[in-house]
């Protein structure tokens, strides 16, 4: 595919996601922050029942009469329940702000957990239009990505050959193997240390340089095989300056669908050595059966060869046999031996032959 070609159907595809952004944003932003707004409500109406409670509660003689367990319990288990349906905890000072999920930077992101099949599901649509809308947004954006993956992957091929046919120019041994091996690499530096490098800046305080490691890789594998849990995913749409944030959410699509390209063309690659190798191994088994075919037409074609031979020589004894049988009876006519009837009638006779 031309480069050309190639950065239209990018641009195609960065424009489908700003119009899915704002499609997004428009359908629940609103929705969301009203939502918000009565558990944030809920809340703080459980808090003034709970104080209002406890301090009309009095002690009298000796006997602690303040709020039990079980109130407690109640309340938190409210609170805690309301809280993670979107609300707020009021502070005691300053009150509450309600902020929603839903900002035109964190609907890019959803849009492009939509395209790229990856889903980590930590922003979900709550609306029936909303759900609609990401049913139909899908059917049309995932194949636009699957696309621009495909794409991307020729561009990998491309490469790989070039550095192919540079490797047996030189007479590099074991060219599959140095591939395999520069591919693990780009893998490691790209789409490993790429996330490491997020997770470093979103928590820079983390001592533990090794658990960022493997969450790196951890969280590179669940994005690139699709899985998306959603227990470790990009927080790119809550950078504060808008711009290095729209930067970010470009360049986390681009290693998104790159990523994703070297996975697939990895994948496509391993089939291609496997049915390679199949069709050799069809051809070998061929050639081998073909070997031992000619190999048993020709130890027949000895036998009956020697056994033509053994024929032939048996037939030439068995006439050697005969003419010298037929030649010495003829011989022996010469010699006055008698019979054993002549004997036997000599006998008889009271004669003596010899």
């Amino acid at each position: 595919m031309e480069w050309r070609r190639l950065l239209l159907l990018l641009h195609g595809v960065l424009t489908y996601l700003f119009g899915g952004a704002l499609l997004f944003y428009t359908l629940e932003q609103e929705d969301d922050t009203a939502r918000r707004t009565a558990k944030t409500l809920k809340i703080s109406t459980a808090m003034y029942s709970f104080l209002t409670t406890a301090n009309t509660k009095n002690v009298s003689d000796g006997a602690c009469n303040l709020v039990t367990e079980m109130e407690l319990y109640c309340l938190l288990s409210t609170v805690s329940e309301w809280v993670t349906d979107g609300g707020v905890i009021p502070h005691p000072v300053t009150g509450y702000v309600i902020t929603s999920d839903w900002t035109l930077p964190s609907s890019f992101y959803y849009a492009q957990t939509i395209v790229t099949t990856i889903g980590y599901g930590n922003i979900v649509t709550t609306t029936l239009g909303g759900k609609i809308a990401c049913i139909c947004y899908s059917l049309l954006g995932i194949p636009m990505t699957l696309w621009l993956v495909t794409a991307l992957g020729d561009i990998y091929a491309e490469a790989f050959n070039v550095v192919e046919k540079w490797m047996r120019r030189f007479s590099v041994k074991y060219t599959i193997y140095v591939l395999a091996v520069l591919t693990v690499f780009i893998y490691l530096v790209l789409f490993v240390g790429g996330p490491a490098l997020i997770f470093y800046l979103q928590y820079p305080d983390a001592n533990d340089a090794t658990a960022t490691i493997i969450d790196s890789v951890y969280f590179s594998f669940v994005t690139f095989s699709t899985i998306g849990f959603g227990d470790r995913y990009p927080e790119t749409y809550e950078i504060s300056n808008q711009a290095l944030c729209w930067i970010c959410l470009v360049i986390q699509f681009l290693f998104f669908v790159l990523g994703l390209a070297l996975v697939a063309k990895i994948v496509a690659k391993v089939g291609e050595l496997q049915q390679k190798h199949a069709t050799t191994l069809a051809e070998v088994s061929a050639k081998r059966i073909e070997r031992l075919g000619q190999r048993v037409l020709q130890y027949n074609t000895y036998l009956q060869s020697n056994l033509m031979n053994a024929e032939k020589h048996s037939n030439q004894a068995d006439s050697q046999s005969t003419s010298t049988r037929t030649r010495n009876t003829r011989d022996n006519s010469h010699f006055p031996f008698p019979s054993a009837t002549d004997v036997l009638d000599m006998e008889s006779r009271g004669l003596d032959y010899f």
